[in-house]
């Protein structure tokens, strides 16, 4: 299926984190995209920023006090059983054995199905997010937070997150220059996150790299869906933006996201997604046109 997409610019919404004290850390709310399209989907993202050297550990730590995020959306929106945050840092505690620290600035998040019924308008999520914050010398005592945020439903919104997140970028290798001067383009391939569970809903981020002086004329993504591990849902475009090139000419940058839907009674173990991307591309010196294939894999676990 072709699919053409323009750009969109999205505003964000104003955000509220009760005045409660925070010692040693702040945290606030956003919702990512601010402003979503009925049966799209939304994640609700705990950000937060930690004094230098201090640090809690995450919601998947395999032990300690592990911090709490809970979230409640409104009436009928559908949620991730996963409450996901970064990797963190494992340590091995005197008390508690191996942990997973957070710190620095970082978010959490939990992703949201907004109904295909959805009336245009501002739907709220009130969240209680409790950590135990320490240092090298001490911990405190655990604090609860509690906030509210919105998210706007429009017909105008985008289907789903932007997975910024996953924005740093490794400079391009050779194998990927061969690509980029054979088929006129290349793809990168990352999940959102590297493990999924029963019912969530797991993005991969397809970033495509269109050469200088191409035209973007048709992109069909096929994704094969693997019973009983997971189905590929509609995708959306995150963005398109022209970009600079190290020797100073002007190409492409895209992100389609294809959401990934894994069954609620899946085969626990590692999952490898292959994705086939074909895009056709006009040359705007000499209107020559051309279509090329590439074909990417991309791991993930499964974990019931």
């Amino acid at each position: 299926m072709i699919r053409r997409f323009a750009a969109l610019l999205l505003v964000p919404l104003l955000l509220a984190v009760a005045a409660q004290a925070q010692e040693r850390f702040k945290l606030t709310l956003r919702t990512d995209p601010p402003v979503v399209a009925a049966g799209g989907w939304v994640d609700v993202v705990v950000a937060y920023q930690l004094e230098p050297g201090w640090r809690f550990c995450g919601p998947n730590s395999p032990n300690g006090p592990r911090a709490e995020v809970k979230i409640e959306g409104p009436a009928g929106w559908a949620k991730n059983s996963t409450v996901w945050a970064p990797p963190g840092k494992m340590r091995k505690d005197a008390t508690h054995g191996d942990v997973q620290d957070l710190g620095g600035i970082g978010g959490m998040r939990q992703r949201f199905r907004v109904p295909s019924d959805a009336v245009p308008g501002k739907f709220e999520f009130t969240t209680s997010t409790t950590l135990t914050v320490g240092d090298e010398t001490k911990t405190l005592a655990a604090q609860k937070v509690d906030g509210t945020t919105t998210v706007l439903v429009a017909a105008t919104g985008a289907r789903g997150p932007q997975l910024r997140n996953l924005d740093s970028q490794a400079p391009i290798s050779e194998e990927e220059k061969a690509l980029l001067a054979k088929n006129g383009f290349m793809v990168r391939a990352r999940p959102e996150f590297t493990v999924a569970r029963s019912k969530d809903v797991v993005c991969v981020s397809l970033d495509i790299l269109l050469d200088a002086g191409l035209h973007e004329d048709a992109l069909n993504i096929f994704c094969e869906p693997e019973e009983r591990r997971y189905l590929p849902l509609q995708g959306w475009r995150a963005f398109h933006a022209d970009v600079g090139t190290a020797d100073g000419k002007q190409a492409t940058a895209i992100r389609e996201v294809l959401p990934l839907e894994f069954w609620d009674d899946g085969l626990s173990g590692d999952v490898k997604v292959t994705v086939e991307i074909t895009l056709r591309t006009t040359r705007e010196s000499d209107k020559a046109s051309r279509m090329a294939t590439q074909v990417i894999t991309v791991p993930i676990r499964y974990e019931r």
